[in-house]
């Protein structure tokens, strides 16, 4: 368990650099191991600020403050992010502030900033977070990643809002849940699906381009 920590300042020499990393928990091998962030402080990050990746790992990550640095033309940030296999629950979190500047329109966008950024993984709980400010939102994963789909996961209960270029929240996978969440101001989509047997249920949209953008095929 990591409670009641700071972790700041976490930036290479080399801005481009994918890396630099807040919090990175990371299990090789099957058996499963948990690990806890808790009511933390995590900022100035130059990549992600809470990570969770590969099989065996499971994260949860509840109460933290996630700060990104907001425009950077450097590495495109998340704030916290679950993937490769890894599981895990992010819940009650507020994380703002990813934007990657050289990301301009859906069309051209080599790299998306996201507040919850869920990759190539299934059994992800999403629940009463705070996310703003991002490029994309929550992501499972952000349109585009071809290889990183999500399944059986849910997004419950979450304020999502100011998400700029993309999506609210994002949604490439199956059998994903999403309901009660309460999304604001989301520059193309408040939520983009692709996939099958996704329910989307009872969620409060404002200002958004498209309120349920459907792709093609799902």
């Amino acid at each position: 368990e990591i409670r009641d920590v700071a972790v700041k300042n976490m930036i290479l020499e080399d801005k481009t650099c994918q890396s630099g990393l807040g919090i990175f928990v990371q299990k090789p091998g099957r058996l499963v191991r948990e690990v806890m962030v808790v009511n933390s402080s995590i900022h100035d990050y130059q990549k992600n600020g809470i990570t969770g990746n590969e099989p065996g790992t499971r994260l949860r990550a509840t109460g933290n403050v996630v700060t990104g640095i907001g425009p950077t033309s450097g590495a495109a940030q998340n704030g916290i992010q679950i993937g490769f296999g890894a599981t895990g629950q992010i819940d009650g979190n507020v994380v703002i502030n990813h934007i990657w500047s050289p990301c301009v329109s859906v069309s051209d966008c080599a790299a998306v900033g996201a507040g919850l950024l869920i990759v190539n993984t299934n059994n992800v709980s999403i629940l009463g977070n705070t996310v703003g400010k991002n490029q994309c939102g929550i992501c499972l994963p952000p349109s585009g990643i071809d290889d990183g789909q999500v399944n059986d996961s849910q997004v419950i209960g979450n304020m999502v809002f100011d998400t700029e270029v993309f999506d609210g929240i994002a949604l490439i996978g199956d059998n994903n849940r999403v309901r009660l969440n309460r999304i604001t101001d989301s520059e193309r989509s408040a939520i983009f699906v692709q996939g099958a047997s996704n329910r989307i249920l009872r969620n409060n949209i404002n200002e958004a381009l498209i309120d349920v953008l459907e792709a093609t095929g799902s």
